[in-house]
């Protein structure tokens, strides 16, 4: 995906929202909208020799990266969204990739997972990728993660691309689980939600670190490995 394609998507996602077809809980209706959409160039179509089906195409124009869809369509639901095709594009130079703040914390250990706590968020520019732009979010928990944007869904949001730091309340309840609730690598990493390597390599990593703040006294056998 190239930076051009990923910022339409975002506008178009904005737009969406902004003409309210998202809820409070952030629950779009793609039916509504192709609906919506349809209605307002239903006499277009025959003069432009188009056709659009209600049922596939319709919806798939709003999913990220789904299929090929011509560019006649896309420059109707663009026109749909906003009449002023200047000004939606335009938009594109003030659009925060990630939306404006507060972030989600994606720390699962934390009392705050999946809420928007989250008030730092540094971008920087991923070079490799023709300067996509990539965000690091900061919790006061200590979990720092990243991931590359721009959002183009709703639930991009909730996407870990990198996790640069897991923090005390994350490496606190590792040892814990293993520890005193004897779990193994494996189970122990589901509920933490990484990878039994990782959850391994970071028990160790603090077991080679014997911090007070972070006790360990047992490790899982071979067979709970």
């Amino acid at each position: 995906m190239t930076l051009f394609e990923a910022t339409y998507g975002s506008l178009i996602f904005i737009r969406i929202a902004l003409r309210g077809f998202f809820s409070g809980v952030g629950v779009g209706s793609l039916r509504q909208i192709t609906k919506r959409f349809l209605c307002s160039i239903n006499g277009l179509l025959p003069v432009l020799d188009a056709t659009l089906n209600y049922s596939t195409e319709g919806t798939k124009m709003l999913r990220k990266g789904r299929t090929s869809v011509h560019s006649i369509k896309h420059i109707l639901l663009t026109h749909f969204l906003d009449s002023n095709l200047a000004d939606f594009f335009s938009r594109s130079k003030e659009l925060p990739p990630f939306g404006e703040g507060p972030w989600m914390c994606l720390n699962s250990a934390g009392s705050h997972y999946r809420q928007r706590v989250v008030t730092k968020c540094i971008i920087t520019r991923d070079y490799e990728t023709r300067g996509i732009p990539v965000g690091t979010f900061s919790c006061d928990c200590g979990f720092v993660y990243s991931r590359r944007g721009p959002d183009t869904d709703k639930d991009d949001c909730y996407k870990i691309g990198r996790i640069k730091n897991f923090g005390r309340t994350w490496e606190e309840r590792l040892v814990d689980l293993i520890n005193t609730e004897r779990k193994s690598y494996r189970a122990a990493a589901h509920i933490l939600k990484v990878d039994p390597t990782t959850a391994k390599r970071q028990y160790l990593r603090i077991q080679a670190g014997m911090t007070t703040n972070v006790k360990i006294g047992y490790q899982p056998t071979l067979d709970d490995r």
